[in-house]
């Protein structure tokens, strides 16, 4: 089985960056992203101001080998983000996520704070991965197409959509029949 989160520890763990200080504010809509777009680790560290526009509610992301696409984003996700961007430290002004050091964020930095607010919500932490197998997982069951996934998350084989959500087919084939 591979390791995705459920809802209630989603919830858990939204509820421990429910905070109004700009690194709760931060933490909160990183783990919408997250969970909203299905982004990799790489992909949400690299955004940059200008990758953001919360009208058209997308995010230009940049995914393995420089490969350009957007990807959209709900309006949870872009209130949380908003909100952020609103009390966010202007240190970096190009970079979107700055560390309570007031330093762009690093994969590492991502995976040590997200691990504090699993811990915080008394979650065990999967990994920063295992959003995007959730994600996945809730696309599909919401609906979504696996080729649609497929563009989303910027792959260039479906082999990769029915790998991350194995976990899951059996009981989406039941539901479909």
């Amino acid at each position: 089985l591979r390791e995705h989160y459920g809802t209630e520890a989603l919830q858990r763990v939204l509820k421990a960056c429910s905070g109004q200080s700009w690194s709760s504010l931060r933490d909160r809509a990183a783990v919408l992203l997250l969970l909203d777009t299905g982004v990799r680790t790489s992909e949400l560290i690299g955004l940059r101001m200008d990758d953001v526009n919360l009208d058209e509610r997308s995010l230009k992301v940049t995914g393995k080998a420089s490969k350009q696409r957007l990807v959209p984003i709900g309006n949870a996700a872009a209130l949380a983000l908003d909100k952020y961007l609103r009390k966010r430290p202007a240190t970096y002004a190009d970079c979107l996520w700055v560390s309570t050091r007031r330093e762009p964020w690093t994969n590492n930095g991502l995976r040590m704070c997200l691990k504090r607010r699993f811990q915080e919500a008394g979650v065990p932490f999967r990994g920063v991965h295992a959003f995007r197998r959730t994600f996945a997982i809730a696309y599909l069951e919401a609906g979504g197409s696996a080729e649609d996934w497929q563009e989303i998350a910027g792959w260039q084989s479906i082999q990769m959509v029915q790998l991350y959500t194995k976990a899951t087919a059996g009981a989406r084939a039941r539901r479909a029949h």
